[in-house]
């Protein structure tokens, strides 16, 4: 509870600050979960450019152990940019970068141990690689944790 000096009574207003959380939270989560998405997307078209004008400079950097290229080349494969999807070469590559602590390859990696795409489904891996992703402060990594871990409690208790 806060107190606030008007004139000289105390005025209490924690009824309205609860009120006010109430109705203002969901539309702060809302507005950080469409910060967080368009950001997202701006990368994700950013990178697929670099993989469209670069590719082989990219598939060479990659090949000599480059995190940032093997994350682009992993992508590139996932997505079908200049290469035909195949998502077990896709889970390869980003392993390669995440395996080095590129950020955004681990949550890439988790995603795809979640859905089961070019790797067997595994929550537990996925929880491994989000919760890896979000100590280096990815929003959607730590998103993602928190979905993985319900999924898994509701699983344990059967619902």
């Amino acid at each position: 509870m806060i107190s606030v000096l008007s004139c000289s009574k105390p005025v209490r207003i924690a009824a309205i600050s609860s009120v006010a959380a109430l109705v203002l939270l969901p539309s702060a989560l809302a507005f950080a979960a469409d910060i967080s998405g368009y950001l997202e997307e701006a990368a994700r078209r950013e990178t697929q450019q670099a993989v469209s004008t670069n590719l082989e400079q990219i598939s060479n950097q990659a090949r000599a152990g480059n995190a940032e290229a093997q994350y682009q080349l992993g992508l590139a494969h996932r997505h079908g940019w200049e290469l035909k999807r195949d998502a077990v070469s896709a889970a390869t590559w980003l392993r390669e970068a995440a395996d080095q602590g590129h950020t955004r390859a681990q949550y890439a990696l988790g995603s795809m141990y979640e859905t089961g795409e070019g790797v067997p489904v595994s929550l537990e891996k996925a929880k491994t690689w989000y919760a890896t992703s979000a100590a280096s402060g990815l929003p959607e990594a730590r998103q993602a944790l928190a979905r993985v871990i319900r999924r898994q409690s509701e699983a344990a208790t059967g619902q």
